[in-house]
């Protein structure tokens, strides 16, 4: 019993030395850290950061090795300059998972691929283009972004890509009134936290449980989308018999044009388009994830289409009544894997498509021409 005891404490003083030394010359950052909230922003990247990911799933047209980076205000794209610079164009994108692309490669992104393609069109007009997309967000979310920290950064034009979240929060009966409230965290999660943030050795154990690996530049996660197709695939067909609304989604949307109108902003609205239903491929019909309802159940797809189309013609609907520019992705965009990789998201042959759509759509509008004139350009 002695020797156990004696080799326990020599054990732990191993440890502590090993960890000390990491700590000192090979640290690496905590990876479940909570970010600090804004309180006027819920949902935010945090500036000057980068994501490495791997993907090696075999999903459609993803590459392998993927950098996902942020400015110095948390959005991808260059640096933003403040206050802007004399000449200067800019756009920003504002979205969900679909325009934040995270399994799309910096060099190959929606606001890169759209920023060079209007520069060619544009001339010698500096014009540039950032993303604000971040997984998750809903309306709410976008009126927040858009009023509390893209308006104070001069944009000229917003373009608002949104819906399928709004969607899906509201068969979840999620309350748009009140925050909803912090998930309260277990007792193994809690200590979880606290081993993780005092101990590298424990960082490492966690990282590697989580298929995420660290060095002391970046940090590296790997995709695990298969695991939820195979899921999905074994669960039972229910309709989708829960009642939800558009009131809150349309009443935030109006709020979105109503600052942009006060700000001199330009806005262009983008309907949400996914692969559900899709009669041409059986293929992208095996890598849906989105339409689980529970452990056990997942919706009928048919449903899914018309509950979201309900939001898509809310967007519809503001555009028209306020004389704003679709760009009504629902209906132009081939729902395949030529374009998709799950249920919404876009591969980098959505990512093309979708980005000359939109190129197409600002300049038939002469968006630029018109604003370059109006500050003098």
């Amino acid at each position: 019993m002695k020797i156990i005891k004696i080799n326990l404490i020599l054990l732990f003083c191993l440890l502590f030395v090993i960890d000390i030394t990491l700590w000192i010359f090979f640290p690496i950052p905590n990876f479940r850290a909570e970010i600090n909230k804004n309180s006027y922003i819920p949902s935010s990247f945090e500036a000057n950061q980068v994501f490495n990911f791997t993907s090696n799933e075999g999903l459609y047209d993803i590459d392998s090795n993927i950098v996902f980076s942020t400015n110095n205000f948390g959005f991808r794209g260059d640096d933003i300059k403040n206050p802007k610079e004399e000449g200067e164009f800019r756009i920003f994108l504002v979205g969900g998972s679909t325009t934040e692309n995270l399994y799309i490669d910096d060099s190959k992104s929606l606001e890169k691929r759209i920023e060079n393609q209007l520069l060619l069109a544009g001339g010698k007009q500096k014009i540039t283009v950032y993303n604000a997309g971040k997984s998750g967000d809903i309306s709410t979310d976008h009126l927040s972004m858009i009023s509390h920290r893209i308006n104070h950064l001069e944009a000229d034009l917003i373009v608002l890509f949104c819906g399928i979240n709004d969607f899906r929060r509201s068969i979840s009966s999620y309350n748009y009134i009140q925050m909803p409230k912090m998930k309260t965290l277990s007792n193994s999660e809690k200590l979880k936290n606290t081993l993780n943030s005092f101990s590298q050795i424990i960082r490492r154990v966690l990282m590697v449980k989580n298929n995420i690996s660290s060095d002391s530049e970046k940090i590296t996660f790997s995709s695990r989308y298969q695991k939820l197709f195979n899921k999905t695939k074994g669960l039972q067909e229910i309709p989708l018999n829960k009642k939800y609304s558009t009131k809150f989604y349309e009443n935030n949307l109006r709020s979105i044009v109503g600052i942009c109108e006060t700000n001199n902003i330009e806005l262009i609205l983008m309907t949400q388009p996914t692969t559900w239903g899709n009669q041409e491929s059986d293929k992208i019909m095996q890598c849906h994830w989105m339409t689980i309802a529970n452990d056990k159940e997942k919706y009928l797809e048919d449903d899914l289409i018309i509950g979201l189309n309900h939001f898509n013609n809310i967007t519809r609907k503001i555009s028209k009544e306020n004389n704003l520019k679709l760009v009504d992705l629902d209906s132009l965009m081939i729902k395949s894997e030529a374009n998709f990789f799950d249920d919404c998201h876009f591969n980098n042959g959505g990512v093309i498509k979708s980005s000359k759509i939109i190129s197409k759509v600002i300049l038939s509008n002469k968006t630029i021409i018109c604003l370059s004139k109006r500050n003098n350009f």
